[in-house]
């Protein structure tokens, strides 16, 4: 990192304070790496207690780190001054004391235009940002291919699409893949984590997708990839320093069991209610986070979403996956915002829901939309995408897709011990009855019928699995064919779907 920094003679002061503030958020991870950020000393800036900018020419400039958005200077014109006025209202605002604009990173592409439009020189930082800005608006909904540095083991390749989120996903570090059901959200961020190449990586995902993800991780790479069970974590620390253990996977109760020593919810010194939390430390291991189906920790005030939050908020790579982002209303979009480290982009998720939560699903609904709510869906749609958000759907990307995928999903069964006993009774009746190798007609019935027993509770197991999936496939506008064998997990789906 340091040898790709520009030395620092040939810096502008606000350059160097920009590039000492970003180094100094990191201190802790350079530290653990062999590099002490407090011998570097911080250029000397001597600033008036109010500034007052001149520009002799007109001049565009990034501002630094602790503001979000460009700095704009312009000598008074009439043109000018309508132009920067027609940019959306809520992303700029004028500073009289320093006459200049401030202009949020969202309106970047349109900021580009304006000042290309009326001759106004950008700063070399600012360019840099707009560029990255725009890239980023246009890759999340691009299908066109990146090559990677990253591969899959033979045989296997990425399909064009997916290219797009890996890559997205390396260079934001905090990402949220919203990709529509089916286009592959969990090889995508496989990819994204062997990018980042920082070990090892946690994966919090619904008990049902634990196996699936142990699974394609170790089709896809030659990663180690294991799931949180009692042997596991006693030798936990051993495996991470002999390398055994890349990706470890848990679903969303394991972080309670696992990473939290206190949990207790009492009254503070005003008499209002509050969640304390305190983990055991184990969490710190983990360089990262994948959190699969992040929209069922959409809830701020669960206990899921606080633990959640308390064992991953020191982690830099973070990762949201969710093929159905919104739900029920825009909290939900904040809560998975401030799980991957992104809401502060937003003004914090108190400005984010009070700005956006005029957005109804019933406003676009039949003909009486409501345009207001259109203008905001759109807005807020183009801030996503451009800060850290990536979704396509199935019909932009249909070249890509064969006719028809098969896709096998391996989940555990949420009745485990009632299968084990099962099993174990009928294993018991084999032994007794000494079977071997043929079975006498007598016994086929038997064997059937303790077999059946056997299916039916494999099949109840999967059922919330099940439910998962046609779940998604509704809350996506789509139809789905359920085929079922037994009459049992008919009925017990009908609970669930009964239109």
């Amino acid at each position: 990192m340091f040898k790709k920094i520009v030395p620092s003679s040939i810096w502008l002061d606000g350059e160097a304070m920009e590039v000492y503030n970003v180094l100094s958020r990191y201190s802790t991870t350079l530290k653990a790496n062999g590099v002490n950020i407090t011998k570097l000393l911080p250029p000397k800036v001597s600033m008036p207690q109010k500034p007052q900018y001149t520009a002799k020419v007109s001049r565009l400039e990034s501002v630094t780190p602790g503001e979000e958005g460009f700095v704009v200077f312009f000598n008074y014109c009439s043109q000018q001054l309508a132009g920067i006025k027609g940019l959306q209202k809520e992303t700029r605002h004028y500073k009289p004391e320093e006459k200049c604009w401030i202009v949020k990173n969202e309106s970047a592409q349109e900021l580009k235009e304006f000042a290309q439009k009326h001759s106004i020189p950008i700063g070399v930082t600012a360019r840099k940002l707009m560029d990255n800005y725009s890239n980023n608006l246009e890759q999340s909904y691009s299908a066109k291919r990146v090559e990677l540095s990253v591969k899959l083991t033979e045989p296997f390749d990425f399909l064009d699409y997916q290219t797009v989120g890996v890559d997205f996903g390396i260079r934001m570090s905090r990402s949220w893949i919203c990709d529509e059901m089916g286009l592959g959200k969990t090889l995508q961020g496989i990819g994204t984590a062997l990018g980042i190449d920082t070990w090892p990586i946690l994966i919090i995902c619904p008990k049902s997708l634990m196996v699936n993800w142990k699974t394609e991780i170790e089709r896809f790479t030659d990663k180690k990839a294991e799931l949180a069970k009692p042997k596991i974590m006693k030798n936990l620390d051993m495996m991470i320093q002999t390398r055994q253990l890349d990706f470890l996977i848990m679903n969303y109760d394991g972080l309670n069991k696992w990473f939290i020593s206190d949990f207790e919810k009492k009254k503070d010194i005003n008499g209002k209610n509050r969640t304390y939390i305190k983990t055991n430390g184990v969490e710190k291991n983990f360089k990262g986070v994948i959190i699969d189906e992040i929209h069922e920790l959409k809830n701020q005030k669960s206990n899921r979403f606080k633990i959640t939050k308390k064992v991953i908020n020191h982690m830099e790579f973070r990762q949201g996956l969710t093929g159905t982002p919104y739900v029920n209303s825009v909290s939900d979009l904040s809560a998975q915002l401030e799980l991957i480290g992104k809401i502060d982009d937003f003004g914090g998720a108190y400005k984010f829901n009070k700005r956006y939560n005029k957005i109804k699903k019933e406003d676009f609904e039949g003909t009486n939309r409501n345009l207001y709510a259109v203008q905001l869906l759109a807005e807020l749609n183009k801030k996503l995408r451009t800060l850290c958000m990536i979704r396509r759907e199935k019909h932009q990307v249909l070249k890509e897709l064969p006719d028809k995928m098969r896709r096998v999903i391996y989940c555990g069964l949420d009745n485990q011990k009632d299968y084990d006993a099962a099993e174990k009774n009928f294993v018991s009746y084999l032994a007794e009855k000494g079977v071997t190798s043929s079975v006498n007609i007598g016994m086929k019935g038997d064997m059937l019928a303790k077999m059946k027993v056997l299916q039916k509770i494999s099949a109840a197991g999967k059922t919330s699995a099940v439910v998962r999936e046609v779940q998604q496939v509704i809350d996506n506008g789509k139809k789905a064919i359920v085929f079922v064998w037994h009459k049992a997990t008919i009925a017990d789906l009908k609970t669930h779907f009964p239109d």
